[in-house]
């Protein structure tokens, strides 16, 4: 298998779709043995060593649920093509119902398919360079170092090629400008307005609906942040209520929490001056259901 044909894989992940729900549990699957794989662990991982640890990347990258379900990517991910479910030292098909006691139970393991498997053992940039693409493809880049760290891969490969290297993927280059100007080149949060000479230094330009989650640039779907109040909205630690509150995680704690996020909150954001450029409710909406990590209409004690 060459390379070419190997991202082709890859890109074409079937992702679960309702509506506008995100469902990042094969790309999290396919990152998490990847980055076994990398670090040189024995393949096939049975189901059982793989389960808390998905569990808690949906829980943490994922949207919040009631119940998150690591089985059913480990189980579904075989109609991609890559991916094969091994049952005493055999390929299982995947017939009858499924279920995560199945899985633990009957010990059953995984792996990618062998072209797949013998590619990337051969060529490690080769999946490096999947861990990128997918990576720009399901989550903001805000999220990229947290993910890897979470996955066990370093940012900076031996051969010197960053898994972090930033490619446009269609994206508006004059968006952050825009966005900059309309909300008075201030984070729209804290007001955070550092400049060095003319040019601002750490000043964001945000989606609220995530790019990847085909949210447009466009005014409407973006706030000025600060890099730190950027990562935190992507991350879910605060979102926006109707009234363009700022709205804080009841999991937010530990150190600077106070000063850096529930200072802020139920504070008004410092939204621009023309209404036409207010943050769009049905992207905010969007934030609050598949992002936040919290519930709206609560008060910080």
């Amino acid at each position: 298998m060459d390379q070419v044909s190997l991202l082709s894989l890859f890109s074409k992940l079937r992702i679960w779709t309702n509506g506008e729900q995100r469902a990042p549990h094969k790309p999290l699957l396919v990152l998490y043995v990847l980055g076994r794989l990398l670090r040189g662990e024995v393949v096939p991982i049975s189901y059982k060593e793989v389960d808390q640890d998905l569990r808690k990347l949906l829980q943490e990258f994922g949207p919040r649920r009631k119940k998150v379900h690591p089985e059913l990517p480990f189980w579904h991910l075989q109609s991609d093509g890559i991916w094969n479910l091994i049952e005493n030292g055999k390929i299982l098909k995947s017939e009858g119902q499924l279920s995560r006691r199945l899985l633990l139970d009957r010990e059953i393991k995984g792996e990618f398919s062998k072209p797949v498997l013998n590619a990337i053992q051969e060529h490690p940039s080769w999946g490096l360079e999947v861990i990128g693409m997918l990576l720009e493809s399901h989550f903001p880049r805000t999220l990229h170092e947290d993910l890897l760290l979470a996955v066990g891969i370093h940012k900076e490969l031996p051969e010197g090629i960053s898994v972090l290297q930033k490619k446009s993927y269609g994206r508006n280059p004059e968006f952050r400008g825009r966005v900059l100007r309309a909300y008075g080149y201030a984070c729209s949060v804290c007001g955070f307005s550092v400049r060095l000479g003319n040019t601002p230094v750490g000043l964001e330009a945000a989606h609220i609906r995530w790019h990847q989650a085909g949210g447009p640039d466009i005014e409407g779907n973006d706030m000025a942040l600060c890099s730190l109040h950027h990562k935190l909205f992507d991350r879910g630690a605060f979102t926006l209520d109707s009234s363009f509150r700022v709205i804080v995680s009841d999991d937010v704690n530990g150190v600077g929490a106070e000063q850096v996020l529930w200072a802020y909150h139920q504070k008004n954001l410092n939204i621009p001056r023309q209404e036409k450029l207010y943050p769009y409710p049905d992207y905010v909406d969007w934030h609050v259901r598949e992002v936040f990590h919290g519930k709206i209409g609560r008060a910080h004690v």
